[in-house]
């Protein structure tokens, strides 16, 4: 099987076609002017930071970034701004300011910068209503800083609506598209024919643009705005039942026509979907009026909850359709979490967590795995070159099994001295082996 990685845009050439008699070019110019290019690192040596800010040849991480207040608080995706103290934004008119990072989400790959300058009015970009209107096929345009050459547009359409696309982001599914872009598009634009914004460009698949790329919806993207200038937290609910898809071998004893639905594997006690009445082999058909056709549509309805408001949830039971109420609800930690982040070792800053449905449906580690997984999981650390992931569940260490993280902190304290490792961990319910030896203190 041909083997594809999804590679995160941090550093994108690419020249498409910049304009098209179905956007005016008052509107594109208008919208490349809130776009900006993103250099970031993480030295605050003060020469070095003198020499970033004069030079372009001397530069950290590329990024692109949008601008959405005329104060200048910018858009991004974290990864660009990650770990990094010093940033400076470039504009489409050549001005050159420092900015800070106010708010960060690594889950959804999102962060909000302001730019360093007062009395300063900016162009923030104009932000379509939701991504409900998109069809398969229209047509979008693509601003960020390819490679790092500068703010430059392409064009394409759009490949895959995120309730179809196959790809996910920390809140849901990803638009897909075939407008150019490659490392440094990260953080950028992707506009409609109205030069609006419908989405925040995230990832392409390869090392280089192949036609396949990813935009985060502006329905999270608003929403993640709106909560986090705010104060809040972007929520993120659950029915607390988990299933899978409907196959044609399935549809005869089901009763359906074609394949369809989610089939419901487990429901878990306590939860809303427990006192809604859910039962293990229902196939839900819908959530809130809309349609289920397979268990890509349900994540990415279920990831778009904006509340905690009665949802109608129809369901085929014994042949017969049946509406039930469900009241959203963010997951609980049904044991305590007990976050820890290791700072020596083996497993050096890896931040490790009991599993639990809150902790399991953060990160999106397996929720019906027990034990410790990896809750976070430094680029610094060991184990991050030998594959380990944000998610992973620790099964053992050198043959020792353990049941949270206490038990697993024993443990390290045991073999502190150990050089040889065989450490086991369960990705996707597959375990995995990882031998190496660790020379560290």
């Amino acid at each position: 099987m041909k083997k594809i990685s999804f590679i995160l845009l941090m550093i994108t050439i690419t020249f498409g076609n910049a304009y098209s008699e179905e956007i005016s070019k008052g509107a594109l110019a208008k919208a490349i002017d809130s776009v900006v290019s993103i250099s970031a690192m993480s030295s605050d040596k003060p020469v070095e930071i003198e020499e970033f800010f004069k030079s372009s040849n001397i530069s950290g991480d590329k990024g692109s970034g949008i601008i959405i207040g005329e104060g200048g608080l910018i858009i991004t995706n974290n990864h660009v701004i990650d770990n990094k103290s010093v940033i400076k934004v470039s504009l489409n008119d050549g001005r050159v300011f420092r900015a800070k990072t106010l708010i960060q989400d690594k889950e959804l790959d999102l962060a909000i910068l302001e730019i360093q300058a007062t009395k300063t009015k900016f162009q923030p970009i104009k932000i379509a209503t939701n991504s409900s209107t998109l069809e398969l096929g229209d047509t979008v345009y693509a601003i960020g800083n390819p490679f790092g050459v500068g703010l430059s547009v392409t064009s394409g359409i759009i490949s895959a609506l995120p309730s179809k696309n196959n790809t996910f982001s920390g809140v849901g599914k990803l638009i897909q598209t075939d407008a150019s872009m490659n490392p440094g598009n990260s953080g950028g634009a992707l506009l409609n024919t109205n030069g609006e914004l419908i989405g925040i460009t995230t990832g392409i698949f390869g090392d280089v643009f192949i036609g396949i790329g990813f935009a985060i919806p502006v329905d999270v993207v608003q929403l993640f705005i709106n909560r986090s200038i705010s104060g809040q937290k972007v929520k993120k609910y659950w029915l607390g039942f988990v299933g899978v898809n409907v196959t044609f071998e399935m549809i005869n004893k089901l009763g359906l026509d074609y394949p369809r639905g989610v089939i419901i594997t487990d429901v878990f006690k306590g939860s809303s979907g427990e006192k809604a009445g859910v039962k293990v082999g229902d196939v839900v058909l819908s959530l809130g009026g809309k349609e289920i056709d397979s268990t890509a549509t349900f994540s990415f309805i279920v990831a778009s909850i904006d509340s905690n408001a009665p949802l109608e949830l129809r369901v085929l039971r014994a042949g017969k359709e049946i509406k039930l109420k469900i009241i959203p609800e963010e997951p609980k930690d049904n044991i305590p979490s007990n976050i820890t982040t290791i700072s020596k070792g083996v497993l050096n800053n890896i931040a490790l967590a009991n599993n639990s449905n809150a902790i399991a449906y953060e990160i999106g580690s397996d929720i019906l795995d027990n034990g410790v997984v990896v809750y976070d999981i430094s680029k610094d650390s060991f184990l991050y070159d030998l594959g380990v992931k944000r998610g992973d569940s620790l099964i053992s260490i050198n043959g020792k099994k353990f049941r949270n993280v206490n038990e697993l902190l024993k443990i390290l304290d045991e073999i502190k001295r150990v050089v040889d490792y065989n450490i086991v961990i369960k990705r996707n319910g597959t375990e995995i082996t990882i031998e190496a030896s660790y020379l560290g203190g």
